[in-house]
């Protein structure tokens, strides 16, 4: 019990430790996190939408129907990383709300604690608080570098009010807004690649860290032990 009670004290302070690292860090709280990925993912629909109003207009006004295809195939690149990070803000957003508003982290830090305590349990322990921890410190970081995106995008349309809106139709045409929607598919799938990276790195090190920390645990049992 003694050896239990040490090993959880111990993970509690390494919990208070990287919420207090990741405080000082420029990284968004998790109640910030949530408000910054619903805002993203606002931005994003409406990029999605603006895009599909374009090449609508496009195909509606015939003389630069042509152009549609231009535009679909510029939009490659940008289409599918903002529709990734989309996908991706809504996860992380489920993910906090799941961990942080229903509880599910404190749960699951409580449960390894709890474990701890157990001997044939006291492996699994490190994994439960690791893996909330690594969650909720991948979700903030995550949800600060996809609101950078969000926030930075370029390309916005408003739909062609009539077929003789010279504006609309030289930004078309000069490629002014393609030059835009190339520039926000950099961005997004830079963003993604990071994301996509940090989210493995982080995973592979809490996994590394619970296997070191149970092997931890038991040494400290077993110097009580002695």
């Amino acid at each position: 019990a003694a050896g239990g009670f040490a090993s959880a004290g111990f993970f509690f302070a390494v919990t208070l430790a990287v919420a207090g690292a990741v405080s000082l860090g420029d990284v968004p709280a998790p109640s910030g996190a949530l408000g910054v990925l619903a805002a993203s993912m606002d931005r994003f629909s409406k990029w999605l939408i603006d895009l599909a109003s374009l090449e609508k207009d496009l195909t509606l006004t015939v003389i630069l129907s042509t152009l549609a295809s231009t535009v679909n195939a510029s939009a490659v690149l940008a289409r599918l990383a903002v529709q990734a990070l989309y996908a991706a803000s809504a996860a992380f957003y489920f993910a906090l709300s799941l961990l942080v508003e229903a509880g599910a982290g404190k749960l699951m830090v409580a449960a390894g604690a709890a474990c701890l305590c157990a001997p044939r349990l006291r492996r699994l322990g490190p994994y439960l608080i690791f893996s909330a921890l690594a969650a909720v410190a991948v979700s903030c970081a995550a949800a600060r570098a996809i609101g950078d995106v969000a926030s930075n995008l370029e390309f916005s349309y408003a739909p062609f009010q009539n077929p003789f809106d010279l504006a609309r139709i030289g930004e078309a045409v000069t490629g002014v807004l393609l030059g835009k929607i190339v520039r926000d598919g950099y961005r997004a799938a830079s963003a993604l690649i990071a994301v996509s990276v940090g989210t493995a790195v982080a995973g592979a090190a809490a996994a590394a860290a619970s296997a070191a920390a149970g092997g931890f645990a038991e040494s400290i049992v077993n110097r009580l032990r002695l």
